[in-house]
């Protein structure tokens, strides 16, 4: 049973100076609203009776005038858990609810359509596609659309949503701009626009990321499935050219990769307070990298890609490593896809030595990181070289390296180093992948000189192996360092039919995971 808080007089006054009530003030004189139709109203929120009682102040302890059903702050925390029906019934109630609850029915819009319901003057197409204004916007409709777009905290615009007609962004953008009556959306927080190929009017596009622009913008999340090469520069400059804006969180995903590191770069130079920067279609040198990295303080999220010219070397990659390293340990998140721009006639694959990866080391908080790359040759890893990335890395989640690229004689891992991944990560590491290599008279587990062999194809979340595992000990082994990784995750890959060796390892790591783990899925 719920039991209201003991009231102290330092609470008591807390309670007073929030509703102005103190002595001579003539707010407090203001009558309380109707409790009984609040009790109507509360009773759709199915509280319990004593917390209910609380609430409208009828317990010994408390009145109607210092109940914290007036109060704003708590109202909007017990709103922010109501169902729909419940808040267009607390809209009902006074005007202190009212606003609290039209504020949570506003604050998540997935469409731009129920704003243009409160307008009589925009109507919906004969074909059904988009809305178009049929009449004069006075001032009174334009008031009652801000009334409810003031409210809008959070906008994700699917990608079958159409941008606001030329006519009405026309007319909105000269309210905002050169009437000067301020943004559409004051309070607007995040952006999330999916833009696909219907989008044939770029004036229309543009100007409705404009009315979607307010100084409390912090998230642009932007996705360009169509003719990246021809929207990106211009919406990167629209942004670049505002200068209220201040984002914390930017992501742009574009179909394919096009070269606007001048216009992204553009906007980074005015984004000083940004905490996360995902790009991974838009590449940069190591140099531009760098002075990026410069003007970000506060970076602690980085998704973007880096062109190498001179892959045969790892000094470009240990540039770009180091000043990612400058941001010490706020960098939590890193994925970095490196592209080879070699001459013809050159080596093509990016030579990674466990060296270049030294300069991470200062990132003591980092919990994920990928380096994509289709075409590289991992040079010598040792046993002291992982030791020093688990004692840096001690909330590293997820460590992938050149996930996909096929071991050979000149690049891998070496198998035997895998006890010393296990050793060193296994309390906080969840997925590991890194191309492993089973190099000959393995020792540690007991590997034979056979022919290569493809047996075990695939371990998701461990690696790749191109070499044999030529008997049970040695497959329960590598199963028991694969369940000290990720017992719930791990799945075995084979060719048909399925090698003995295989089905000894999937045993083994099956029964591992069920001692691990106890629950009834796990059982079966």
């Amino acid at each position: 049973m719920w039991r209201p808080p003991k009231p102290n007089k330092q609470n008591v006054v807390r309670l007073n100076l929030l509703k102005g009530v103190e002595s001579g003030n003539p707010r407090s004189s203001l009558p309380p609203p109707d409790v009984d139709y609040l009790v109507t109203r509360l009773d759709r929120l199915s509280l319990e009776p004593s917390m209910l009682q609380y609430l409208l102040g009828r317990s010994d302890e408390s009145d109607i005038a210092t109940s914290p059903v007036l109060l704003p702050e708590l109202l909007s925390i017990v709103f922010s858990f109501c169902s729909s029906q419940d808040l267009s019934s607390a809209a009902r109630v006074c005007k202190t609810w009212s606003e609290l609850a039209l504020d949570c029915i506003w604050a998540d819009m997935t469409s731009l359509v129920p704003l243009y319901s409160v307008m009589p003057c925009i109507r919906r197409a004969m074909d059904g596609k988009g809305h178009y204004l049929a009449d004069v916007l006075t001032d009174k409709q334009y008031d009652r659309f801000l009334f409810y777009a003031k409210r809008v905290r959070s906008l994700v615009l699917p990608e079958t949503e159409t941008p606001i007609p030329v006519s009405l962004s026309f007319v909105l953008h000269q309210r905002c701009t050169i009437l000067r009556f301020g943004p559409l959306f004051p309070r607007l927080t995040k952006v999330e626009w999916a833009i696909d190929s219907d989008v044939e009017n770029n004036v229309a596009f543009l100007q409705t990321l404009l009315l979607l622009t307010s100084p409390s913008l912090r998230t642009l999340i932007l996705s360009l499935k169509s003719r990246p090469s021809k929207i990106c520069p211009p919406v990167l400059h629209v942004f670049a050219s505002l200068p209220n804006i201040k984002l914390k969180h930017f992501r742009l995903t574009l179909t394919n990769a096009c070269f606007v590191e001048h216009h992204l770069l553009t906007l980074i130079d005015k984004q000083k307070e940004l905490v996360e920067l995902r790009a991974p279609q838009i590449s940069f040198t190591p140099l531009s990298l760098r002075d990026t990295l410069a003007g970000l303080p506060h970076l602690r999220q980085l998704d973007i890609s880096m062109r190498i010219q001179r892959p045969d070397e790892s000094t470009e990659l240990e540039i770009a490593l180091r000043s990612i390293a400058d941001l010490g340990p706020l960098m939590e998140i890193l994925r970095l896809g490196i592209t080879p721009t070699a001459k013809a006639g050159t080596s093509t694959s990016i030579w990674i030595p466990a060296s270049s990866l030294r300069p991470l080391l200062a990132c003591n908080a980092l919990t994920k990181l990928d380096i994509v790359c289709n075409k590289a040759s991992l040079g010598p890893w040792g046993t002291q070289d992982i030791v020093d990335m688990g004692k840096s890395w001690r909330e590293m989640a997820e460590l992938s390296i050149c996930e996909g690229i096929a071991p050979d004689q000149h690049s891998g891992i070496c198998l035997s180093l895998l006890p010393t991944f296990a050793a060193n990560f296994s309390s906080t590491l969840t997925r590991l992948c890194v191309p492993f290599k089973n190099y000959q008279h393995d020792a540690v587990l007991k590997l034979s000189d056979q022919p290569p062999k493809t047996v075990l194809q695939s371990v998701r979340g461990l690696g790749t192996f191109n070499e044999p595992i030529a008997d049970p000990d040695s497959a329960k082994q590598v199963g028991r360092y694969i369940v000290a990784f990720c017992p719930m995750v791990v799945t075995v890959y084979s060719k048909p039919p399925m090698d003995p060796m295989v089905r000894e390892l999937t045993g083994a790591i099956n029964e591992m995971r069920r001692d691990i783990c106890g629950c009834e899925k796990c059982k079966r």
